[in-house]
C-alpha cells in the first residue's frame, strides 16, 4: 500500500504531513518503518514497530 493511500485512510491533509506526524511519533520515517518491518518478518520476527 501507498503511503499516501495510508495518509488518506487515517485522515491526513497529505502524505507529507503523514511521513512529518509518524516520524515525531515513532523516531522513524515511513520508509524506514517499512523496511525494518520487512526485515523481521523475513526472519520470522515480531512485526510490532518499536525500535
Amino acid at each position: 500500500m501507498k503511503f499516501a493511500d495510508i495518509a488518506d485512510e487515517l485522515g491526513f491533509s497529505s502524505e507529507n504531513y503523514f511521513s512529518r506526524f509518524f516520524k515525531k511519533n515513532t523516531g522513524q520515517t515511513p520508509s524506514d518503518a517499512r523496511q525494518k518491518l520487512k526485515c523481521r518478518l523475513q526472519n520470522g520476527e515480531s512485526n510490532h514497530f518499536s525500535g
